[in-house]
């Protein structure tokens, strides 16, 4: 068997075909399968290019272990009603899912607490402007940026002496 520089053989054998259905049926990653059967993702990739009926097979079997849990589901559900119940909150969600219903009862008091949160930081916004010194031309404090321009683009920097 030829091997690539990687110690990995390079050709496709039974033997490794066989590891990759292997860790394909256990739904295996193809990092997974890979190194399971001793090759590089690379050979992997050009083995796929050029098989398609392997590349179509190792696709299949990766779907048997969903299939096998679907099929134990479904047949739980028959005499489980706990299952039932879940099976449907997940399949007919518009239908079987819990919901919370809210009322907006309480929604004035966030209104106020928003309002009063939002002058608050206004109050404090004020504050530091006043305290650097810094209105606009109405002589409205501005906030300032460490740029030296205040939100009007204008230049607001104070020489140093």
């Amino acid at each position: 068997m030829r091997k690539n520089l990687g110690g990995r053989p390079s050709k496709m054998t039974k033997e490794v075909v066989k590891k990759l259905e292997e860790a394909f049926a256990l739904d295996a990653t193809v990092v997974e399968a890979c190194f399971y059967a001793n090759i590089s993702r690379e050979t992997f990739y050009n083995w796929m290019k050029a098989d398609n009926k392997l590349c179509d097979r190792l696709e299949e079997l990766r779907a048997n272990p969903v299939l096998t849990a679907r099929k134990t589901v479904v047949k739980s559900i028959e005499v489980d009603p706990d299952m039932a119940m879940k099976y449907l909150e997940r399949k007919r969600k518009k239908e079987f899912s819990t919901r919370i219903e809210t009322d907006n009862t309480n929604r004035e008091v966030f209104d106020d607490s928003a309002k009063e949160i939002k002058n608050i930081l206004e109050e404090i916004r004020k504050v530091n402007n006043a305290n650097n010194g810094i209105q606009n031309r109405e002589g409205e404090d501005v906030e300032t940026s460490t740029t030296g321009t205040d939100r009007e683009g204008e230049d607001n920097s104070q020489a140093v002496s």
